[in-house]
C-alpha cells in the first residue's frame, strides 16, 4: 500500500472529523430578524431550488458542460494521473489537487456578483436558477478534475447529499457524512433526493433571500451565494480527492 496515498487519506480523514466533532454554529441572523421572513417565503425558496435543479439535470448539464473547457479539465487530469500512475509520490499526488484548485474560481466570483448584484436592485429570487448553475458549474469541474463525471444516476444523488452535507450542522452532520458514500446512492430516488437538497438550500439561505428582496439592504443577503459556494465546493474537493485516493490503494 503506496505511504504517500496513506499519508494524504490520513489528513483527509483528520479534516473530516474535525468537522464533525465542531460545534453547531449559532444563527447569522438574530431570531427578531427571522421572525420577520414571510411564512410562505420557505415553501417558494423549496419550489425554486427544486425546479432549478430539475431543469439542469433533465435540460442544463450541456450547458453546464459548455460553459467551461472540459477538454482542458480532462486532459489535465489524464496528465497528472498519469504521473501519479507511473510513481505515486507526494510531488505527483500535488499536481492533481493543483490541477482542482483551479476550477470553481470563475463560478465563485459570478456567484458573488449575481447574488450583490440582484440584491442592491431588491431581487431575490431570480437568481436561483443562476446561482445554482453556477454551482453546479464548480462541482462538476471538481468532479472532473478527479477524474469523477456526474451524468449518471448514482453520481448526480452523490452530488446532491454532497451539497446537503455541506450545510449540516449538529447532530445531522454525522448521519449526512456517513450517506456520503457512492455505493448507497445507486438505489435512491433522484426526485426524493432533488426535495431534500432544495428544502437544505432554503434552509440555508432563508433569511438572506428575504434581505436580498430588500433594495440596497440586499446586497448582504446577496453575500450568502458566496458563504453556500465556498462550504459546498471546499467540502467538494476534500470528498472527490479521497475517492480519487481509494482509487489508488
Amino acid at each position: 500500500m503506496n505511504k504517500a496515498v496513506q499519508k494524504q487519506l490520513a489528513k483527509l480523514g483528520a479534516k473530516e472529523q474535525k468537522r464533525l466533532d465542531a460545534p453547531a454554529k449559532e444563527p447569522g441572523f438574530s431570531a427578531k430578524l427571522i421572525e420577520k421572513v414571510p411564512p410562505g417565503l420557505k415553501t417558494t425558496l423549496d419550489t425554486a431550488f427544486a425546479k432549478a435543479f430539475e431543469v439542469v439535470f433533465t435540460k442544463g448539464t450541456p450547458i453546464i458542460d459548455k460553459s467551461y473547457d472540459k477538454e482542458a479539465v480532462a486532459f489535465r487530469f489524464d496528465v497528472s494521473n498519469y504521473a501519479v500512475d507511473r510513481k505515486t509520490t507526494k510531488k505527483t499526488l500535488r499536481a492533481v489537487d493543483k490541477n482542482a484548485n483551479r476550477t470553481g474560481l470563475l463560478s465563485h466570483g459570478l456567484s458573488v456578483a449575481s447574488g450583490a448584484g440582484l440584491g442592491v436592485l431588491g431581487i431575490g429570487l431570480p437568481d436561483i436558477p443562476i446561482f445554482l448553475g453556477l454551482l453546479l458549474r464548480g462541482l462538476y469541474e471538481t468532479a472532473q478534475s478527479y477524474g469523477f463525471c456526474c451524468d449518471t444516476p448514482a453520481e448526480r444523488v452523490y452530488l446532491l447529499r454532497l451539497i446537503r452535507t455541506a450545510l449540516t450542522d449538529g447532530e445531522a452532520r454525522a448521519r449526512s457524512t456517513a450517506a456520503l458514500d457512492i455505493s448507497l446512492c445507486g438505489g435512491a430516488s433522484l426526485e426524493e433526493e432533488i426535495r431534500l437538497t432544495a428544502a437544505a438550500l432554503s434552509d440555508a439561505m432563508l433569511v438572506s433571500k428575504f434581505l436580498q428582496g430588500i433594495p440596497i439592504v440586499g446586497i448582504t443577503g446577496g453575500i450568502s451565494n458566496h458563504i453556500v459556494y465556498r462550504q459546498v465546493l471546499q467540502l467538494a474537493k476534500l470528498k472527490y480527492k479521497q475517492r480519487y485516493l481509494y482509487t489508488k490503494l
